[in-house]
């Protein structure tokens, strides 16, 4: 069972590119630390980098 979020042209036999990842949970290797799901499009090339925090305050996490 997945839950996905509903869209207007949303089909029930379309797989969607759109997956969470997160590796620290999958590989166990830090349970004691809080995770954050990241959703990423598999069709797409994956960022080197992505920018944690709000606008003014945060810093970029390598991938």
């Amino acid at each position: 069972m997945r839950l996905l979020k509903w869209t207007t042209n949303f089909d029930v036999y379309e797989e969607s590119p759109v997956v969470p990842m997160d590796q620290a949970t999958t590989t166990v290797s830090h349970p004691f630390l809080a995770c954050v799901m990241v959703k990423m499009d598999v069709s797409k090339k994956h960022p080197k980098e992505f920018w944690i925090g709000s606008e003014l305050n945060g810093y970029l996490q390598k991938s």
